[in-house]
């Protein structure tokens, strides 16, 4: 039998980043004149919170949902099939700060209504090896400023970490507007080289039921009903015929949806305005990305939190400044993003974030594509998935496998596993093997103490049956220092995707009041 350290070492997933060569930043910029180096660049980064890719029109959506984010896409290098790690806020953001998988620092859950001491032993925690970027960028002279709008980005998740100045609700949400005003306010005395983090919630169930600014916009057309169609979404409805009862109800949720992106895009646009206005846009890395997508009553799931493609696909988009607009078909990790927007921009200190990262910069020309790795929170019955250009393997805790061959069936509708078994065995021997290098990895970064979010017994029984099957002996310690975490604060929202496991009819109409995820 192998030891896992040793086995796993000859696993790993390809792919290595090259570390570009970048001048150390310094917070003033240089003089202008032919000797002086290039003054470092500025970082724009705006999260969509619960967006998914599909529903913007530079993804080939129909409906005017992101007219201002469709001409930045049109100057910028646009991902097309980029697949969030984890399908809840909280743990998508740390790891697209971090640049690591959700099982290597741990944060799997929104945590927001647990008590204190459980908030605190499942927030992100940063070490001497593992930083956030805003940590990187302002110690070496970056001005960071971070502006979020729900409780699950607040400071008390550990993702204000490295941040100077600091907006969030005061309750468990606030409008996208608020969040935009504050940063608004410190564009126009903060120095450069700055880091701008601008998180927007506005298409989250709630608040988007509360958007009438642009609801009028989005009315349910033959486009809507078209997009509904091809994926199945709801009840079928007659060609011809006005859609009633269930139908009706996911066409009012997905106008709300939309009007609630259109609203996102707004901020942007203001963003934007602003940095044209003072003359740093041309000086502006932009990073554009949706930490996690939204059911919409496909697969029978209302909300967010399975591992289906509407709830991993997400925008990815990326301007550097003096580089040309593109697009990049291939598939990429949410992990990928910042230290994508980092490496490949020159001026930025890259190297202490990419040394430390998991996540590639998939621009590098010795990028080699690889399987992306996905998971939903570790409910009762977690899920994992691994994404190619053309399959899609879903491994679920006591649930039924499944695989999809993506060229044929792009919505996930028709399980071939049993055509496929070569495909599916070999898949889920690299997912297994991936899981467990994350969790080795989880204990490298906090001194052989699990950290974060524990699996459910079951789920980690599971693990510890598969890795035993392949040849693996699971030499890990017994950890008996996680936290304790009540289930309902280890999801903090997302009743309506509880139910899709066991009742989907019933998942479209059941809704939530949670904020979180």
């Amino acid at each position: 039998m192998i030891g896992i350290r040793s086995a796993l070492a000859t696993i790993a997933l390809a792919g290595a980043a090259q570390d570009a060569p970048v001048p150390t930043a310094s917070p003033v910029p240089a003089a202008s004149n032919a000797t002086a180096a290039p003054a470092p660049p500025n970082l724009l980064f705006v999260t969509m919170d619960t967006t998914r890719a599909d529903h913007l029109g530079c993804y080939g959506y129909p409906r005017p949902t992101t007219p201002q984010i469709d001409r930045f896409a049109a100057e910028s290098i646009v991902f097309e099939d980029c697949q969030t790690a984890l399908t809840h806020t909280t743990p998508s953001h740390a790891s697209i700060f971090t640049g690591v998988y959700p099982l290597e620092h741990g944060v799997l859950a929104c945590s927001f209504r647990a008590t204190d001491n459980v908030q605190e032993a499942l927030a992100l925690t940063t070490t001497p090896q593992l930083r956030t970027i805003a940590e990187i960028l302002k110690a070496q002279g970056w001005h960071t400023g971070g502006f979020v709008t729900a409780a699950t980005t607040k400071k008390v998740t550990g993702l204000g970490a490295g941040f100077d100045a600091w907006g969030e609700p005061e309750q468990e949400v606030r409008p996208g507007a608020e969040a935009l005003q504050e940063a608004l306010a410190w564009l126009d005395q903060v120095p450069e080289p700055f880091f701008l983090w601008a998180h927007f919630f506005d298409a989250h169930a709630p608040p988007r039921a509360e958007n009438r600014h642009h609801l009028e916009e989005f009315a349910p057309d033959a486009a809507l009903r078209e997009h509904i169609a091809k994926r199945r979404i709801g009840p079928p409805v007659a060609k011809g015929k006005q859609p009633t009862g269930k139908a009706a109800l996911v066409e009012t949720e997905i106008t709300r949806y939309d009007a609630g992106i259109r609203l996102i895009d707004d901020h942007f646009a203001a963003l934007r305005a602003k940095l044209e206005q003072r003359g740093a846009w041309g000086r502006t890395t932009v990073l554009i990305v949706g930490d996690h997508g939204e059911g919409l009553s496909q697969h029978n799931v209302k909300l967010h939190g399975p591992v289906w493609r509407e709830g991993l696909h997400v925008p990815f988009l990326l301007r550097i400044p003096g580089r040309a607009a593109e697009r990049v078909p291939m598939v990429v990790s949410t992990i990928d993003t910042m230290v994508t927007a980092i490496a490949a921009t020159p001026g930025f200190p890259a190297d202490d974030f990419v040394a430390q990262a998991r996540g590639r910069n998939v621009l590098d020309p010795q990028f080699e594509e690889r399987a992306v790795f996905s998971m939903s929170p570790p409910k009762n019955k977690p899920e994992f998935a691994l994404t190619t250009d053309r399959w899609k393997w879903i491994n679920r805790t006591n649930g039924k496998d499944v695989l999809f061959d993506l060229d044929s069936d792009p919505f996930e509708l028709n399980d071939v596993r049993l055509q496929h078994p070569e495909i599916a065995n070999g898949l889920d021997r690299q997912l297994i093997v991936l899981i467990a290098e994350q969790r080795q990895r989880n204990l490298d970064l906090y001194g052989g103490v699990r950290h974060g979010t524990p699996l459910s017994p079951e789920a980690e029984a599971q693990i510890k049956a598969q890795l035993k099957a392949l040849g693996y002996v699971d030499d890990e310690p017994k950890d008996d220092s996680a936290p304790a975490v009540d289930p309902e604060h280890e999801v903090g929202e997302d009743s309506a995707d509880d139910a899709a496991d066991d009742a989907p009819e019933a998942a479209t109409e059941k809704a939530t009041d949670a904020c979180g995820g």
